[in-house]
């Protein structure tokens, strides 16, 4: 028995190693040799200087962490998964320079480091590798074709009981983590109200069956919970005390709370009365940038989430960007697409294809004035289109395949992502177009090493 211990002990703290060879095919020994490491980590560098304060902290090993981000990019997975995958795998470790070291940053440096660049520094590798993919010959940018799509967030469905509800969940979690920061009586008054607003959702669940007792119940909990946001602001001042870790970031929600619902309130007080959705309402307590987006599908008339834009440039590759708040309609997002092609290339392209929803005079006009020749928007009604037969077919073909792209997108890691804030909803919808651009660059180059035409 002894002897048995002794050498399971021996095998835990043996040192393994192995010595493997890789394949000069696999995408990240291409990626290994074909990148400019030099210019992603001057990306790195930019970006820390924007977004760390005064430089805080131990200089980050910038070339070891861009290669273990580019990993997290192609495999779309969890953050202990690219540790896990940077630690064992060979290719990832060649990757990210790690050949000849034991050390490997663990989940929460990557996730720093990924935070550090920000969606700005995501998209600025995307727009590198788009480079490289017009450098080679594999992107072409006077073609494009647009559309837009919704980020779905991972959040329940938004009624405004459920929102209640979370509400004094949200409140009653934080006052618990602050403990001996509120006095004894302020935190039974609290949970007082909240113990009323539980009682009031599960009636309201369980056993209001008309339109006016939902009504009626909706405005009594709407009540309380104006009634508990009052209570709260008058406690948050009083907190006593210095507040560190769980009990900072506790006293931080409570802030954001008593934020956005001061928002949200006459936005649910307008559905009650009216029975209608408010405009622009907001649609989660910890998201508030979320927005429903109405997409008019079959099976799914509404979304819940981020509006992107899709540029794919003909050759196949894609540019994602978030919809500016100022657009109002598929016009609007037609021009904001041309003005981002130019932004990124320095030129407008030659041919433009979009659906009919941006069928607009005015809008039309612009994407003329901004460079496009031949504007290939279907038309509305019986009107004609306004470029050549063969142009037409030759854009229709293009844009149909705009869905197809959208749906390996969603499949990859813009859809749901495991983020619990918008920013990190963000950063994964710019992860998900560098994997995609960085998958067909090595597909078209291995193509090209074949003696076949590219992908």
């Amino acid at each position: 028995m002894k002897k048995q211990l002794q050498k399971w002990i021996a095998a835990v703290k043996g040192n393994l190693s192995l010595h493997i060879k890789l394949d000069p095919n696999h995408q990240m020994v291409i990626l290994f040799k074909a990148l400019d490491w030099r210019y992603l980590i001057q990306i790195a560098e930019e970006q820390r200087q924007k977004n760390v304060k005064n430089g805080a902290g131990r200089k980050p090993h910038l070339r070891i962490l861009m290669g273990v981000a580019i990993v997290h990019i192609l495999e779309s997975c969890t953050l202990r998964k690219a540790q896990d995958l940077v630690q064992h795998y060979a290719p990832a470790r060649l990757l990210c320079c790690l050949r000849w070291s034991l050390w490997t940053p663990n989940f929460r440096t990557i996730s720093d480091f990924e935070i550090m660049l920000g969606s700005e520094g995501l998209a600025r590798i995307n727009a590198y590798v788009l480079k490289v993919a017009q450098t080679l010959g594999f992107a072409d940018i006077k073609g494009l074709c647009s559309d837009t799509t919704a980020q779905e967030a991972e959040i329940p469905y938004p009624n405004e009981v459920g929102l209640m509800n979370s509400f004094a969940k949200s409140v009653q979690a934080a006052i618990e983590q602050l403990k001996g920061k509120i006095s004894a009586t302020a935190k039974q008054g609290l949970l007082r109200i909240i113990g009323e607003m539980k009682k009031l959702v599960r009636h309201h669940r369980l056993f209001a069956k008309t339109n006016d007792a939902k009504k009626e119940i909706e405005q009594k909990l709407l009540n309380l919970t104006k009634k508990l946001s009052q209570k709260l602001a008058g406690i948050i001042p009083t907190i006593r005390g210095s507040l560190r870790g769980p009990q900072k970031n506790a006293h931080q929600r409570l802030l954001q709370l008593q934020d956005v619902f001061g928002k949200l309130a006459p936005q649910i007080d307008y559905y009650i009365k009216n029975r209608k959705v408010a405009k622009d309402k907001i649609i989660s307590l910890f998201q508030p940038l979320l927005r429903s987006i109405v997409r008019g599908k079959s099976g799914k008339d509404v979304e819940f989430g981020i509006k992107w834009g899709i540029n794919r440039i003909r050759g196949g590759y894609l540019w994602l960007f978030l919809m500016t708040g100022n657009a109002k309609g598929e016009g609007d997002y037609m021009v904001q697409s041309v003005k981002e092609h130019i932004a990124l290339f320095g030129r407008a392209p030659n041919e433009y294809g979009y659906d009919r929803g941006g069928w607009s005079a005015p809008h039309m006009k612009v994407v003329k004035q901004l460079g496009v020749n031949k504007i290939a928007v279907a038309p509305k009604g019986k009107a004609s289109w306004k470029v050549s037969g063969l142009c037409k077919d030759r854009m229709v073909r293009e844009r149909a395949q705009v869905e197809g792209v959208i749906g390996t997108l969603k499949h990859i890691g813009l859809n749901k992502p495991n983020s619990k804030t918008t920013p990190g909803m963000i950063r994964a919808g710019h992860r998900a177009g560098v994997r995609f651009n960085l998958s067909k660059v090595i597909r078209d180059a291995r193509a090209v090493a074949e003696g076949k035409k590219a992908a």
